[in-house]
């Protein structure tokens, strides 16, 4: 079973981990273990989130013109596919020990912009899309 320290997270050295060590010069980050959970977790979901992008825009064709998603689509294609390219961009600076771009203040970042994108996808689908698809209806019904 894998126990977690919840008193690092809360200490400026874990989130910019490699930033100074005693002397004053800079080192660089831990390489994550490929036989972790954690690698190949972040890793399949980060190329999930691309993949998923780039069929979101492809199912935007499938869509009238005028229906509502036909503006919502891209912009959550786009956030998936740049979240994905941004976190296998920092995976790969991580693997390769680079020091500020490798650390886990991005991860942070990322959670952020995930939960973010979440809100406001869960917002617009529960109160604003069911309105904008009762008038979409009404307004396009013959014209299909």
């Amino acid at each position: 079973m894998i126990s977690i320290n919840w008193s690092q997270f809360s200490t400026f050295e874990y989130w910019l981990e490699g930033l100074q060590n005693a002397s004053g010069s800079s080192y660089t980050t831990s390489v994550i273990a490929k036989d972790s959970s954690f690698f190949w977790i972040f890793l399949n979901g980060y190329t999930l989130a691309i993949c998923l992008g780039i069929i979101l825009l492809f199912v935007k064709s499938l869509f009238h013109s005028k229906h509502p998603l036909q503006a919502k689509i891209p912009f959550l294609a786009n956030n998936l596919i740049w979240m994905g390219i941004i976190g296998v961009s920092w995976f790969l600076c991580r693997q390769l020990e680079v020091w500020l771009l490798g650390s886990r203040v991005w991860i942070l970042a990322n959670l952020i912009w995930i939960s973010v994108l979440i809100i406001v996808s869960a917002r617009y689908l529960s109160q604003f899309y069911p309105l904008e698809l009762n008038y979409y209806r009404k307004s396009y019904k013959n014209e299909s």
